[in-house]
């Protein structure tokens, strides 16, 4: 974790690299196959929608390393004088997350200011919710909680939202 994880800390001291890092590092095998698990669900998916497995790797690819970064980025920028090391994919994910949400049938983007897209949103915060609950918690009460990189989630989330429309294979006017 403290050679690959991003903090303000490591950028400090000239690491640039764990802006990338970062993403292949994780903090244990229960963190390991949460993250591959949501990813093996949301990629099929996901390169569909930018092309299919020949012309969507290339943009998949891309997307994913962009919302990681933008996830690192939002990580460091909420803990600027920050010395704890985030470490996973979850930002790359949640950048996943983001772009999934925001496609709606037949190829359309969702519009950002829907009531659909609200409702989707609304579920990633109650699930960011349940997994701060769900692992930081028991720290407060003596036992070994996991810290959750919220701001990481948070910035992949919404790098998929707002881009989702610039990685579309065949994009439809918004409903």
């Amino acid at each position: 974790m403290a050679k690959w994880g991003i903090s303000a800390a490591s950028l400090a001291e000239g690491r640039y690299d764990t802006l990338l890092l970062t993403m292949f590092a994780h903090a244990g095998l229960l963190h390991l196959g949460m993250n591959s698990a949501v990813l093996a669900s949301l990629a099929p998916v996901t390169v569909g929608a930018m092309g299919g497995a020949r012309r969507g790797a290339g943009p998949f690819f891309a997307f994913y390393l962009l919302a990681g970064l933008a996830g690192s980025l939002l990580y460091v920028a909420f803990n600027p004088d920050g010395t704890i090391p985030a470490v996973g994919a979850s930002g790359a994910i949640s950048g996943l997350i983001g772009f999934v949400a925001r496609l709606g049938t037949h190829g359309r983007l969702l519009p950002l200011l829907g009531r659909e897209l609200a409702l989707r949103i609304w579920d990633f915060l109650k699930a960011n919710l349940i997994l701060i609950a769900l692992f930081a918690l028991p720290a407060l009460f003596g036992g070994g909680g996991i810290m959750i990189a919220w701001e990481a989630h948070l910035g992949g989330f919404l790098f998929g939202l707002l881009t989702a429309g610039w990685f579309l294979r065949h994009r439809a006017p918004a409903s």
